[in-house]
């Protein structure tokens, strides 16, 4: 069994909760943690609910949408289609899409501190990563305009997003948006069940199996981006979702206490909140980068060398490369523990 640095949804949870629609459930826990008066909608995916975004507030053509310089390209494809991805503000720029790399919150006072008081882009927050976390007192998920989330990235489910809105004047075009769009039902949502399964599954035989009905999924989801199902394994109540955040905490804390902080928390964190899922193991070393990818696939970690923004500031981004290390609850404790005693120092950032 290899495990990402996010959560899969293997053959066995699907056959065991597929069936099971959660949506009720799920969308009750949310609203007891971010307020029952919270608008939230159920969406086919977290890129679906991008999109639905975009569309409602009238973006494309010329109009720029910040984003930071490491991004899905996933989301690429979908900013492409409603403006032009930019990576600095200027006249142009309609929205900023505030991304959480693996959880992490970026740094909000610098980011509204870079446009003046008369102008105002819409402020996306991407959440695919992350459901708890503040900086400076300013919750992740309450800073942007609307935040989306993409739960397949946190839980162990098939294809699931929620879109959530913070402000009063994008509720009714959203809500009005959402109840228009198309629904994926009957065969199409089995049919992309199977494909999700089959992508993210544990498997490295599937997941290469996969990867080219990979572009068509997406585009389905986005074209029928209304939700009706979470279909998985993941917490339905208030209690279940926070033991569930804490349990990721713990192990961070624990990776803290192992390998240290430098580079990896900013005064702005709240440390009792901060629920990422990695922690980033630094090494400049690329010889050793490699060592270390090998040393967590032979317990079971299936990782990589990616870069990870340590000012957090999609304006001023400084990457340092990393092996990150998964948090997340579907990493099996014995593997976890294997992987934090055998791992070495990382290197000074």
């Amino acid at each position: 069994m290899l495990h990402r640095y996010y959560r899969t949804l293997p053959w066995t949870a699907y056959l065991r909760h597929g069936w099971q629609s959660r949506t009720n459930a799920v969308m009750t826990a949310f609203h007891a943690r971010w307020g029952a008066a919270t608008p939230l909608f159920c969406t086919s995916s977290g890129r679906a609910a991008l999109a639905l975004t975009l569309a409602t507030a009238g973006i494309g053509g010329a109009d720029e949408v910040l984003v930071p310089q490491y991004l899905s390209h996933c989301v690429h494809e979908v900013l492409e289609r409603y403006g032009r991805p930019a990576f600095g503000p200027s006249p142009r720029t309609r929205a900023v899409l505030v991304f959480h790399q693996w959880g992490f919150p970026q740094d909000f006072d610098a980011l509204a501190a870079a446009f003046p008081a008369d102008v105002r882009p819409l402020w996306i927050e991407d959440c695919a990563h992350v459901l708890e976390g503040a900086w400076n007192g300013v919750s992740v998920g309450d800073f942007g305009d609307v935040a989306f989330y993409s739960l397949p990235k946190l839980f162990s489910v098939s294809y699931a997003g929620v879109l959530r809105i913070n402000r009063a004047w994008l509720h009714a075009p959203i809500a009005r948006a959402w109840e228009e769009a198309p629904t994926l039902s009957g065969w199409r949502a089995r049919w992309a069940d199977w494909c999700y399964v089959r992508l993210y599954a544990a498997t490295p035989a599937l997941q290469h199996s996969a990867v080219s009905t990979a572009s068509t999924l997406y585009r389905v989801l986005e074209a029928f981006p209304r939700g009706t199902a979470i279909r998985g394994a993941m917490p339905t109540t208030p209690a279940a979702l926070e033991a569930f955040l804490r349990a990721q905490r713990n192990r961070f804390r624990v990776c803290l206490d192992r390998f240290g902080s430098q580079g990896v928390l900013r005064s702005g964190d709240d440390l009792d909140r901060l629920t990422p899922l990695v922690y980033p193991f630094f090494c400049e070393d690329s010889a050793r980068r490699a060592a270390l990818v090998a040393q967590c696939a032979e317990y079971g970690l299936r990782v990589d060398t990616y870069h990870f923004d340590v000012r957090r500031n999609l304006l001023a981004p400084d990457f340092r490369p990393c092996v990150p290390i998964p948090l997340h609850a579907g990493i099996p404790e014995s593997v976890f523990q294997r992987v934090v005693r055998a791992l070495p120092a990382p290197c000074p950032v």
